[in-house]
């Protein structure tokens, strides 16, 4: 038996190993002086599909910043759909909400006659006359985020920078056309949004008619002025924030669908030339103590249609050296949050970060390996996984409850020919998720490729697990499963960061250490695994068996716990309740025969300050660079801090997340079929639950831990319904599996 378990443990350890890759991350801040002067570039619609190896070569400036500068690639993703919704949010650094028809104005531009000067002075009251933009509808902007649960502070990267007396000047828009001062209002003038103070206001600057030409060839018949643009950069102040915006493109796509496709990309071309051109008389004329910082708010619809979400970023100055661009937030090589710009622009002028800005500065990534051409490929992988999941995981779900409800019509209903057919579909479901991380190390395959591999893997490996008795079957599965995720979280997370079961870097819920659902199937495959263990070689390894438990368990909530590991909070304290539950009931059961309710409140109690404690203990005492914090340290400093409000926030937002997913998840739907499983088997038919907790006890020990466990991983969690749907399924179908063995006298090992 215990042959048969190594070289099956031996197989699956092997498959793994081949895939398994290393990844060494060497990062540093690189503004390590204050700039002069900072030139911020936003060109909206640019993708990276502007920027394939063919396309570079006929744009010598971007081909120089691509292979000279710091390089990476943003989720701009926010809760609404308009470009509106990025500047404001980029401007603010939280998600922030807009509208479409709020724009910025010169001071001196009129609608309807009236000049922007006096509708300013209509709605807000009061005016800095020597302002030159401002944004008459900003009270629109307080009330629209006025409960916002990021506590919101409109115009705060506009305001730090005013009140660091330093120059902010804005150019360019995205107008659709020369417009005129009638009610038609083609502005489109949201770029202003970004570097507005709290008023709406902006210091310097111009985003009218002036920085735009007549061209009769071009969308709207106009295209930027370029010269005059550059032109009033020669003329800016020193210790000045400078911010541009190239609507060119933008205005090409949104009048795309006039035009012949090769039309389309001859003009798409000149644009593109034309740009690359003005960068680089920007570049040649940068002083040493300036900075250069080119990004798209948004990425144009074709790219959006093939999921390339992730806008380009780009970092020069004449110091730095060639590489990627990360930050805390997502600690990804070459992957940037939008909340992560305001931080890194005060940090170019060695600005202090206000506490209400959740993102972090970017740093760079010191790895020759790792370079544009790397991040390219990265970025196919996630777009595949973007393409996939969907695809994936709904047909999967779809099956998963199909086979749960079949399987217990078949064993309520006794029969015995069909047993043995689901058997294999039973085992699929909990081999799955392994084949699933697997797959993580094909991400860079095609969509097809990476389906057939998932169900060839699992047919083969449920076919042939079908043969072992249930406990060894059960056994080998569990510990591989728990034992595979573990190694590969340890070893930098290469597999789940790019399989679809784990998080996708395009909804950007989650950028770093393990997700809900591989965090659901870890905590309940190392239960059943360290149940079936138990159940096999307590009587004869008593010692072995409780100090080789207990190492494991304490191994997998290190790694849940670790800011630089798994950095799962609600997991960390999941592990720490369903771990401590199983091992007194296996090995402390004396205790819990006598156990009454002021016990059991202490019980919580102590369970609940050990988790607090471990939590701090890893994100707060062990992590001193504050660059490096987490997003749990953030939180346990905020609330140590004083800052209760904040901590309100973040359980509210939790809760209001988790309410989101019970309603439209499909993974809800397998944690309400599991449930009716185990409450069926519990209530029908009558005394069964009591022949099985007298037949398999340390089994049933197993099963009911991991049930508390999985009641606790719903409240705790804002994805709480995932992480409980992949976590009771480690429940409900050994159940189903047992009652295929019903009939035995005996469990067979």
């Amino acid at each position: 038996m215990w042959k048969k378990i190594f070289i099956s443990i031996l197989v699956i350890f092997t498959f793994n190993m081949v895939f398994l890759v290393f990844e060494e991350i060497s990062a540093s801040t690189f503004t390590e002086k204050e700039k002069n002067k900072v030139i911020v570039v936003s060109i909206p619609s640019l993708s990276f599909y502007e920027f394939s190896t063919e396309q570079l070569q006929a744009l010598p400036s971007f081909s120089f910043l691509f292979e000279q500068s710091r390089v990476g690639a943003v989720n701009m993703r926010t809760s609404g759909t308009n470009i509106n919704d990025v500047y404001v949010t980029l401007g603010a650094g939280v998600p922030t909400e807009s509208r479409s028809d709020i724009k910025a104005l010169n001071v001196d531009e009129k609608i309807d006659e009236e000049s922007a000067q006096v509708l300013y002075f209509r709605y807000v009251g009061s005016l800095h006359t020597d302002e030159e933009i401002l944004v008459p509808e900003i009270s629109l902007l307080y009330e629209m985020n006025e409960n916002n649960r990021y506590q919101t502070q409109i115009g705060l990267l506009g305001e730090t920078l005013k009140q660091n007396e330093k120059n902010i000047f804005v150019y360019g828009n995205r107008d659709r056309g020369i417009v005129s001062n009638e009610s038609y209002d083609g502005r489109k003038r949201s770029v202003a949004l970004m570097l507005m103070d709290q008023w709406g206001l902006i210091p310097y600057g111009n985003i009218g008619a002036e920085t735009l030409t007549m061209n009769e060839n071009r969308p709207f018949s106009i295209q930027t002025n370029y010269q005059w643009i550059y032109e009033q950069l020669s003329n800016v102040k020193t210790n000045s924030m400078i911010l541009i915006e190239l609507g060119d493109l933008d205005r090409l796509y949104v009048d795309k669908s006039y035009y012949l496709p090769e039309r389309f990309q001859q003009l798409k071309q000149e644009i593109l030339k034309e740009m690359d051109k003005f960068l680089g008389k920007i570049i040649t004329e940068m002083n040493p103590e300036d900075a250069l910082f080119v990004f798209s708010p948004q990425v144009h619809r074709d790219a959006k249609e093939e999921k390339l979400l992730l806008t380009p970023i780009i970092y020069y100055d004449h110091q730095i050296t060639p590489g990627l661009l990360t930050s805390s937030t997502t600690k990804r090589n070459g992957i940037l949050s939008h909340v992560d710009i305001a931080p890194s622009l005060l940090n170019f002028f060695q600005i202090s970060i206000p506490v209400e800005m959740m993102g972090n500065i970017m740093i760079s990534e010191d790895n020759d390996q790792k370079d544009i051409h790397w991040l390219a490929q990265e970025l196919v992988k996630i777009q595949n996984i973007y393409q996939l999941r969907p695809k994936l995981l709904y047909s999967f779900v779809t099956f998963e409850v199909i086979v749960l409800i079949a399987s217990l019509f078949v064993v309520l209903r006794g029969w015995n020919q069909g047993m043995q057919f689901i058997k294999p579909f039973l085992l699929s479901l909990l081999i799955a998720p392994l084949v699933m991380l697997w797959m993580g190390y094909f991400s860079g395959l095609s969509s097809f490729i990476q389906i057939v591999f998932f169900l060839l893997v699992t047919f083969l490996l449920s076919m042939m697990f079908q043969y072992f008795s249930i406990i060894l079957m059960l056994t080998i599965i569990s510990f591989s499963t728990s034992f595979m995720i573990l190694l590969d979280g340890l070893f930098g997370a290469y597999a789940m960061k790019h399989s679809v079961l784990g998080y996708d870097v395009m909804i950007g819920a989650r950028y770093y250490g393990i997700g809900n659902e591989f965090m659901g199937v870890l905590i309940g495959s190392t239960a059943l695994a360290a149940t079936m263990i138990f159940h096999m070689t307590y009587l004869k390894y008593e010692r072995v068996t409780k100090w080789l438990i207990t190492s494991y368990f304490l191994i997998v909530i290190f790694y849940l716990g670790a800011p630089f590991l798994g950095t799962n909070a609600g997991g960390t304290i999941t592990a720490i309740v369903t771990f401590s539950i199983l091992w007194i009931r296996c090995f402390k059961e004396k205790w819990l025969r006598s156990i009454h309710w002021m016990k059991l409140a202490v019980f919580c109690g102590i369970l609940g300050f050990v988790s607090l404690s471990v939590l701090w203990v890893l994100n707060d005492v062990l992590i001193t660079d504050q660059n490096k914090v987490s997003h749990i340290g953030k939180a346990m400093n905020g609330l140590f801090g004083g800052n209760v409000q904040q901590t309100l926030d973040i359980v509210i937002r939790k809760i209001s997340m988790n309410w989101h997913l019970i309603q439209v998840s499909a993974w809800s739907k397998v944690f309400l079929t599991s449930l009716v499983v185990i409450v069926l088997f519990v209530l029908k038919p009558k005394g069964r639950f009591q022949k099985w907790h007298d037949k398999y006890y340390s089994l049933m020990i197993g099963f009911s831990s991991i049930t508390i466990g999985t009641i606790a991983v719903f409240f705790l969690n804002d994805s709480g319904i995932v992480a409980a749907a992949t976590m009771i399924v480690y429940v409900a179908i050994p159940m189903l599996l047992l009652k295929l063995n019903d009939g035995d006298n005996k469990v067979e090992i």
